[in-house]
């Protein structure tokens, strides 16, 4: 069946009117030469299976890669950061007030301020604010009254946590919130004293970690289809160049230096404001390749 749909496909000029078609099986008169599309059809079909062989070893290949990414990398730490707060705009924020997901404790909880000295000092994470953060709000969902370890004797609550986080925020920040976690938990484990002060506890937070390792590999696979689906569809599908992208820049300059001019004058409306504040943003994402989220969240002052 495949072969005839091709077949189909690239003999649309030759095949004669009098085609006949009988129970989803193309009919071709005997005269009718068939020797190029069957060759076409090979070579369509050759095509077909790389791409398919690519795309499936590209993605085992992003599997394998996010189920090492549990290991502590101050660089990879930077990166899932930079990540989380560009997918965070107003309205994601908005969602998560809704949904008793932004609210934290504060940094200066015993048990967030020891693990702020172990990210800065042991693992050397400069940027470490936005994962105490992530773990601040996790512990106030769990426990608005005390930031505590209760919560890893609790798994069904913390997939209640994760469960409403999926409707808001992507697999990415999800999978960010993850780690932060579980690397939280980890410290607690491997470099607390736990095991001889609360042994009960020291063993509640090894299963944490070991019912949360499910969570993390669908995560993983989430995001590496994700990832593959882009690189797949832009190797399948016609894009644009950043020099065909580009061209914006150079034919709205003229309405933007003459916006710029009048707001000088201050001969300025909203239109005059929106056709600067616009350019600056196709400035900043077109030629500077900054992603979407950075022009989301700046504010007029910044520009």
């Amino acid at each position: 069946m495949e072969e005839t749909t091709m077949l189909s496909l690239v003999t649309t000029e030759v095949v004669p009117p009098e085609l006949a078609v009988e129970n989803s099986e193309l009919k071709f008169p005997p005269e009718t030469d068939l020797s190029h599309a069957v060759q076409a059809a090979s070579v369509l079909g050759e095509t077909s299976i790389c791409l398919e062989e690519e795309q499936g070893a590209a993605e085992n290949m992003e599997i394998i890669k996010h189920q090492h990414m549990d290991i502590d990398s101050p660089e990879e730490d930077q990166g899932l950061e930079r990540a989380v707060k560009m997918n965070w705009t107003s309205e994601t924020r908005l969602k998560m007030k809704e949904a008793g997901l932004y609210n934290r404790h504060p940094s200066s909880a015993s048990l967030l301020k020891a693990f702020t000295n172990f990210l800065t000092c042991i693992l050397g994470v400069t940027r470490y604010k936005q994962e105490v953060e992530n773990v601040a709000r996790f512990l106030y969902f769990m426990n608005p009254q005390d930031a505590n370890l209760a919560f890893v004797k609790d798994i069904q609550r913390t997939n209640e946590f994760f469960l409403k986080l999926q409707k808001i925020v992507s697999h990415q920040t999800m999978f960010s919130y993850l780690k932060h976690l579980r690397r939280f938990v980890n410290f607690q484990i491997d470099n607390t004293n736990l095991f001889s002060t609360d042994l009960f506890m020291h063993n509640a937070c090894n299963n944490f970690i070991k019912a949360t390792d499910a969570l993390q590999k669908r995560l993983s696979k989430e995001i590496s289809r994700e990832v593959v689906k882009k690189r797949y569809d832009s190797l399948t599908h016609t894009m644009k160049t950043p020099e065909e992208c580009r061209k914006l820049l150079s034919t709205a300059k003229g309405t933007f230096l003459t916006a710029l001019d009048a707001a000088k004058k201050d001969e300025i409306d909203d239109h005059v404001k929106f056709e600067i504040v616009h350019y600056l943003q196709a400035l900043l994402v077109l030629k500077y390749l900054q992603r979407p989220g950075v022009v989301q969240n700046m504010k007029i002052s910044t520009y």
